[in-house]
């Protein structure tokens, strides 16, 4: 008997979960016809709007043409490389020489000074004669007392060719010692580690 109640109860579950399920799965059809007629609407409108859009790249991307043609225009390129031409008219015929000079570039500037390990000096200022580089030596000497102030001409120190003489402070011992000096000095500077 108890197998009868038993197939009977599952028979009355599985009738009501039928109906449960007829009840929840035809209304989410429904509605998702509803979703579907709604979204064709828009389609037309998206149309217009990617015409739009298609205008106003197209219309950036011509400014942004021109605008460069133009910057490009304003630009001297004349002074990026230095050229000379020679014509020469004879009997036999014309003769043009061009020369060209394409600028070098700069090399790094290496000095060639002599100190102990972990000693640092400050090279500032540019001086065009001796008697300069003296008198800002003596006024930089007065500032910084804890430290020699001593000049020298540029070419003998390192491998420039520009005739300037200048100024170094130090040596310094430690690197974050020198660090804190050349802040102190209110021109541009150089802090050169051995």
């Amino acid at each position: 008997m108890s197998k009868t109640r038993n197939e009977e109860r599952l028979e009355v579950v599985n009738k009501r979960l039928a109906e449960i399920n007829e009840k929840d799965v035809f209304p989410k059809r429904e509605k998702a016809k509803e979703e579907v007629v709604t979204q064709q609407v828009p389609k037309n409108t998206s149309n217009q709007n990617n015409s739009n859009n298609k205008l106003k790249t197209y219309l950036i991307r011509v400014g942004i043409v021109v605008g460069l043609f133009f910057v490009i225009k304003s630009i001297d390129f004349s002074n990026l490389v230095d050229s000379s031409v020679d014509v020469k008219k004879d009997d036999k015929g014309v003769q043009v020489d061009v020369k060209v000079d394409v600028p070098k570039k700069e090399e790094a500037l290496e000095y060639n000074f002599t100190f102990k390990n972990d000693e640092h000096i400050i090279v500032f200022g540019k001086y065009q004669s001796e008697e300069e580089a003296l008198k800002e030596k003596e006024i930089f000497s007065k500032k910084f007392i804890e430290f020699p102030v001593n000049h020298f001409f540029l070419p003998n120190k390192s491998n420039s060719k520009e005739e300037v003489y200048q100024l170094y402070l130090g040596p310094i011992n430690g690197l974050s010692n020198a660090k804190q000096w050349s802040k102190l000095i209110e021109i541009e500077n150089i802090l050169l580690s051995f």
